[in-house]
């Protein structure tokens, strides 16, 4: 861990450069006389080759080498041509990105992440990818993690975006283990222009609109600025607007059926268990209010069960604001001060059906009174019951009347998302005097607040009260505990569709509110130059060091704090930790002008850190580059160790309860069962209460639906580490003048990776253990006393999962003039055409080191071959563009027979059943754009088409793969279909 006196060395050697570089400057400034360039100096300067730098390293290099590791280029004319709302979408149809954790799609039913959209590069996880701007951190927009929000990043801000796979954390630090995706903003734009746009699905609706309006000029012929204020508008896509708003659901093998209507049995109308001997706790009776009659749930197939679907959104309506600026000034020749601030303020909704209420919710929230308990439903002295219910209780000697209710009277469970982020950065560069040194200082400090607002929950104690109903014998029905009347007790009728009163609603609603801010400071000085010279070249060196502070609080509202509010129980999330760190990079010219070989270089990185959570760790890289056949063949290779230190969510986060079924290793236990855990088994009270009466120890369809995990952090994690390793070669041709092709082979396999211990492992791993009272694992379980099965149980971090992934990227472009066949007077215009594919050979997850490998190849968002062609036409003011986005096929998962016995059941008890199977097939996606250019009034048309063949995907809910609410897999396959833009840039 860092001591004290170890962070203050630091510290002072961090503020010893940076109060370096300001002062070598002005005393170089004496002794150097101001020049004028002649016009021989400027032809000279010309001759010079561009230095540049390449994402991915701070050496400063030749414009014409490659970097020794793939770099993807995404241009402006990318960004625009693609029409997209969020730059997010642009980046996810690369052939290196993988399916992302965060869309405006799937995360309608996240809890606190509505409309946030995120990167998640080689599959490997949106965390493990490291999002910059400028070469710099941008603070996270996911609380207690390292993701950053692109909703808050302007797209007319952008000049170009650059993706890098491949272990990167030498050169930037942790989470950038699957690689960096480095946005890059415009810096030497100069007048004013108004960017108009609008844009719609052609049948569902989703209406968006920008305005945008950008700036940019000298200051006082020594310094520039640029300037962006924009507001962009998006109207979300409910499902009952597409072709699939019905709640059908999947059966899965081996039935292979759609069950349609697949309603939700969380009725309108309530549906009350009378005690008749079912295995299902909620199952019997519904008292249609609308026929003043009591009727068996079951009777009419569908007729009292709810349709979910079509009160879900596809797409999450956004309204944003941002302004952004940047600006630099020269204050004399060594010494160039620079600024950048960004700020945005995005609004998001979220919504999906009422609530789905029990009895167990009510009386139950904990988890911890036994099954059956007599108390855990409503009493029988209420005297709303209908008459027919109630007798049919009593007369099975029910002591309560459990109950499960769609909740539509209170209002629908909607979240609306109000986000803030602030990021400002001050920074100051220049040349070391005349050393042919440069360095480079900035410190950054951002901050990113959300808060939710949500409604549609209950109160459960509330709720309590509100049922526990008496007549006061004036035939008032009135709520029994004085002290909730004296609080404005109502009592609520749960009996009949719609019979729920609007005081009743009101008085057993609870909207919820969650908050949270994360806080990012980062203080980072470097210096690069060429330290000696070897007969190949000068040595580059850079090396700096880097400090940064992360913090997040993220709290709910009190009743979700205790869960009880009727839904999940959260805990706040509140923590933080700071990292000191040293890097250095250095480039090794080994040969140059050597027959075939143009030159060889070898290169290399090292960062140590050392963080105030889990302590140090370092990562390296090296790699090799060689130029062959005057610049036309470039091979490289780097090997990589990356590192990613958990997040404040990894080690912080508080209990948040999921409801997700374990498998008890106990169950089906018998006398006769062999293995190792038997004997810890055959020791539970239940266990031998139920072999005495020669019963079976097994969990019903209730018991393992009702278990619930509770996610947690914990500080006992130490960070991830990465190897990987990316070899190819780049192809340029002079005999083809315009033609690049580059193809890499990547290969990652990251060990010690984060991952939550599942409760049933935990079981299994306690029963191992003999069920000892001090083994960790037996303490994340809890067990029923009385019945010994499990109620709920602890998912904790731990580092024990292991990912492996490799496979080839290819890139190839092409421009140059369109043919004139031998017409010298004939310009038909010039053409593009770029190629992305990427190939991937395999995709293994482990649980633990000791599990067996599961490979996810050839299952939904891991096919096996990715591609992205973009062609392009223009001839003076128009321009035409094509782009096809293409996926291999994938194993859907679904059964091609339906069992015969099962398929005479389901239709003839679900008329709308049908057997169903989804043909493997390649998923193919056309966007088409166009713009038209009227230089003399330095305006441009443009606008594209997106998915112009409405290519869809449907899978329906039951499939692993498939979106709650979308009916497909949203961040695999476009959920929205065809949809167009059209606008104005106008440049004064």
């Amino acid at each position: 861990m860092t001591t004290l006196k170890s962070k203050l060395l630091l510290t002072s050697m961090f503020a010893g450069i940076v109060g370096g570089m300001f002062a070598v400057p002005a005393i170089a400034q004496e002794d150097t006389p101001e020049t004028v360039a002649t016009t021989s100096d400027a032809d000279e300067a010309e001759a010079v080759q561009e230095k540049v730098y390449v994402t991915g390293s701070r050496i400063v290099r030749d414009s014409n080498l490659t970097s020794s590791i793939p770099v993807t280029a995404l241009g402006l004319e990318d960004i625009q041509a693609s029409g997209a709302y969020n730059i997010a979408e642009v980046i996810r149809d690369l052939p290196q990105a993988g399916v992302p954790g965060l869309t405006a799609s799937t995360t309608n039913f996240s809890v606190f992440s509505g409309g946030l959209e995120s990167i998640d590069l080689r599959n490997l996880g949106d965390s493990r990818t490291l999002v910059l701007m400028d070469g710099r951190r941008v603070v996270p927009g996911a609380p207690g993690s390292s993701i950053v929000d692109f909703s808050m990043i302007p797209p007319d801000f952008i000049k170009n975006i650059e993706v890098v796979t491949g272990g990167a954390s030498s050169v930037y630090g942790s989470e950038a283990i699957a690689g960096v995706v480095n946005i890059i903003l415009k810096d030497d734009f100069e007048g004013v222009e108004l960017n108009v746009r609008g844009g719609s699905t052609f049948d569902k609706g989703g209406e968006q609109g920008r305005v945008s309006l950008t700036t940019g000029g000298p200051i006082a012929e020594k310094g520039s600025f640029l300037a962006n204020i924009t507001y962009d508008v998006r109207d979300g896509i409910f499902a009952r607007d597409t072709d699939h708003p019905d709640d059908e659901f999947y059966l899965g093998a081996p039935y292979g059926f759609i069950i349609n209507p697949a309603y939700s049995s969380y009725s309108e109308y309530g549906r009350f268990d009378v005690g008749q001997g079912s295995t299902s706790a909620f199952n019997n009776l519904v008292y249609d209010n609308l026929l003043d009659q009591v009727v068996g749930y079951d009777d009419v197939p569908g007729a009292y069960g709810y349709n979910r679907n079509p009160n879900r959104r596809i797409l999450i309506p956004q309204e944003r604001y941002s302004a952004a600026l940047k600006a630099q000034y020269e204050l004399n020749p060594y010494v160039n001060l620079s600024t950048s601030l960004l700020y945005a303020h995005v609004s998001s909704d979220t919504d999906i059906e009422p609530f789905p209420l029990s009895s167990e919710d009510i009386y139950d929230p904990t988890g911890l009174i036994a099954r059956r308990d007599p108390n855990n439903g409503v009493p029988l002295t209420n005297p709303l019951i209908p008459a027919d219910i109630l007798a049919a209780a009593l007369s099975n000697n029910m002591q309560s009347l459990p109950f499960a209710r769609r909740m539509t009277e209170i209002a629908y469970r909607t979240g609306r998302y109000d986000r803030e982020t602030l990021d400002l950065t001050i920074g100051v560069d220049g040349p070391l005097g005349d050393t042919g040194w440069t360095y480079d200082a900035y410190f950054n400090h951002g901050r990113s607040s959300s808060v939710r607002i949500g409604t549609g929950q209950i109160n459960v104690l509330n709720m309590r009260f509100a049922l526990d109903a008496v007549d006061d014998g004036n035939g008032n029905i009135i709520c029994r505990d004085p002290t909730a009347r004296a609080f404005g007790c109502v009592p609520i009728n749960i009996w009949g569709k719609g019979a729920v009163s609007p005081e009743a609603a009101a008085y057993v609603s609870a909207p919820g509110l969650r908050s949270a801010e994360t806080e990012q400071t980062v203080m980072q000085a470097s210096i690069t130059g060429n330290a000696f010279e070897l007969p190949a070249g000068p040595v580059g060196l850079a090396f700096g060091m880097e400090y940064r502070e992360l913090s997040t609080v993220d709290q709910v509202d009190a009743l979700t704090s205790a869960g009880l509010n009727a839904g999940n129980r959260i805990d706040p999330t509140i923590g933080g930790y700071d990292v000191y760190e040293v890097f250095g990079e250095i480039l090794v010219p080994l040969i140059k002008d050597a027959g075939i070989i143009d030159n060889a270089d070898f290169e290399a990185a090292y960062r140590t850190a050392d963080y105030s959570s889990v302590g140090g760790n370092d990562s390296w890289k090296y790699g090799i580059t060689a130029s062959m056949f005057d610049e036309q063949l470039r091979f490289r290779a780097v090997g990589a160790r990356a590192a990613r230190a958990p997040d404040i969510g990894d080690l912080y986060s508080g209990n948040s309860q999921s409801f997700t079924s374990t498998t008890d290793p106990c169950a089906g236990i018998t006398t006769a069962t062999t293995g190792n855990y038997p004997a810890a088994c055959l020791a539970l009270p239940g266990v031998q209460a139920a072999l005495a009466n020669n019963q079976a120890f097994f969990y019903n369809q209730l018991e393992t639906q009702s278990q619930y995990v509770f996610f947690s952090g914990s500080e006992l994690l130490k960070p991830e580490v990465s190897d990987s390793y990316t070899v190819g070669f780049v192809f340029q041709p002079k005999f083809l003048e315009g033609l690049s092709a580059s193809v890499d082979y990547v290969n990652f396999e990251i060990e010690d990776a984060i991952t939550s211990l599942s409760t049933t492992r935990s079981a299994r791993l306690c029963m191992e253990g003999g069920n000892l009272a001090g083994d960790p694992t037996c303490q994340n379980i809890i067990r029923d006393p009385a019945t010994s099965k499990i109620l709920y149980g602890f998912a904790v971090p731990i580092n024990a999962a292991v990912f492996k992934t490799d496979g080839i990227d290819v890139q190839v472009s092409y421009a140059n003039d369109v043919p004139t066949f031998g017409n010298a007077n004939a310009d038909y215009g010039s053409y593009s055409a770029r190629i992305l594919y990427g190939y991937t050979n395999e995709y293994e997850y482990q649980s633990s080191a000791d599990s067996a490998p599961s490979s996810f190849m050839g299952s939904v968002g891991y096919p096996d071959h990715k591609v992205n062609v973009t062609l392009g036409w223009d001839k003076g003011p128009l321009s035409l563009g094509w782009q096809i986005y293409a996926l291999s096929e994938v194993d859907y998962g679904t059964t091609p027979d339906c069992d015969t016995a099962y398929a005479a059941l389901y239709a003839n008890y679900y008329p709308g059943s049908r057997c169903y199977h989804l043909e493997p097939d390649w998923y193919i996606e056309h966007s088409f754009n166009a713009s038209y250019r009227i230089e003399d009034w330095g305006m441009e048309l443009y606008g594209n088409i997106d998915n112009v063949f409405d290519e869809f995907v449907y899978l329906p809910s039951g499939l692993p793969d498939s979106d709650t609410g979308l009916s497909t897999a949203g961040g695999v396959f476009d959920p929205i279909g065809r949809r167009y833009t059209v606008g104005l840039r106008k440049t004064w």
